[in-house]
């Protein structure tokens, strides 16, 4: 994968958060196990958990089948951002407040987020509001979400069926680089 500006701060991200997670556990997150729902980034398992550490995504996942299917482009650094590892959802911690930033887990969650994607793209054409493309969750709620605006790359904090409340960066790999990770597993997987 070419070294845009979001992969190489979505590295650094995950850099600190080895770096942070060797500092105070084994240097692994983790999160139940689920024997029907594996991914290549999971390194050992035992009593029901699962250890994992985000791996570079091989092959890559494509998302031409959706911007057919919404008939638009998605904004490069979305793509980047989902195509870089297979990975588990990671708690950080934002200028804002705590997140948790999704990531995909295997190509099946691939396809959950390309369906979930099109249910919110039509959402958002019913209230004739502007694309955006979610990439994690506000925490404590979960009901506030991070997006990127399809167009214009800033990142966004929005509620499910609002307009977006506010801008929290000029773009996405902006955003990453002012995040510090925790190694509270989120609730999202």
């Amino acid at each position: 994968m070419q070294d845009t500006p979001t992969v190489t701060a979505l590295r650094a991200f995950v850099s600190r958060a080895e770096r942070h997670l060797h500092q105070v556990a084994d240097g692994r997150f983790l999160q139940p196990f689920d024997k029907d729902w594996r991914s290549s980034c999971e390194q050992a398992q035992t009593s029901g958990t699962t250890y994992w550490f985000p791996v570079p995504q091989m092959p890559q996942v494509s998302f031409d089948r959706l911007s057919v299917a919404l008939e638009l482009t998605l904004h490069p650094d979305i793509c980047d951002y989902y195509q870089t590892y297979w990975s588990g959802t990671i708690g950080a911690r934002a200028p804002h407040g705590d997140i948790s930033l999704l990531q995909l887990w295997n190509p099946d969650d691939h396809e959950r987020l390309m369906t979930n994607l099109i249910g919110h793209a039509l959402e958002k054409r019913r209230h004739r509001h502007d694309f955006t493309v979610f990439f994690g969750t506000a925490e404590p709620d979960g009901e506030r979400f991070l997006s990127i605006h399809n167009q214009t790359g800033e990142v966004l904090l929005e509620e499910p069926g609002m307009k977006p409340q506010d801008v929290l960066a000029s773009g996405i790999a902006e955003y990453l680089d002012t995040l510090t990770p925790v190694n509270v597993s989120p609730g999202i997987y």
